[in-house]
């Protein structure tokens, strides 16, 4: 079943399939319908065997209430956050079973720097990094931290995958 018309806009940040009305409330224009793969996604949501609790960092608007409405229609509880501070904040609050992280931050902040403060209050956490930067000196940063690189424009078939993977290996530990 596809969301109405009412309920798509574009972006460069990602996709995002949007409850009816929500547009018109939010006047968000970062956030589109996932017209490639409705069906995948709905039977991703239902499960619910994936979700848990969200830490999610962007210091863009648009594109923060794109990803948690996102993630809440997986069913996932998500912290939001618009700034490392704030997602530190939150972590300490709240430990989160995943983070996904914008990786320019602004104010010179970055996600991959944010996920080290992360580790050294949480210890392990899974995380991801989504960016438009394709440089090889951030793929290997990364690398380095295990943590999985995704690119903008953001495929939620994608964030799902990735999900998946993160919840199967922390549930073999």
């Amino acid at each position: 079943k596809k969301p109405p018309t009412e309920n798509t806009q574009s972006c460069h940040c990602m996709t995002a399939t949007l409850p009816p009305g929500f547009l018109h409330r939010q006047r968000c224009a970062a956030l589109v319908t996932v017209a490639n793969a409705p069906v995948a996604l709905e039977s991703f949501a239902s499960e619910n065997e994936y979700a848990g609790v969200a830490l999610i960092v962007d210091n863009e608007a648009q594109a923060l209430a794109a990803l948690k409405a996102l993630l809440t229609g997986w069913g996932w509880t998500v912290l939001a956050a618009g700034d490392a501070d704030r997602a530190l904040q939150l972590a300490r609050d709240e430990r989160p079973d995943i983070a996904i992280l914008d990786y320019h931050l602004g104010g010179g902040n970055d996600g991959l720097t944010l996920y080290a403060k992360l580790l050294e209050l949480l210890g392990e956490l899974p995380a991801v990094v989504v960016t438009a930067d394709r440089d090889a000196a951030l793929r290997k940063r990364a690398r380095d931290l295990d943590v999985v690189v995704l690119y903008k424009p953001l495929k939620p078939l994608a964030l799902a995958q990735v999900l998946r993977q993160r919840a199967a290996a922390v549930a073999e530990k």
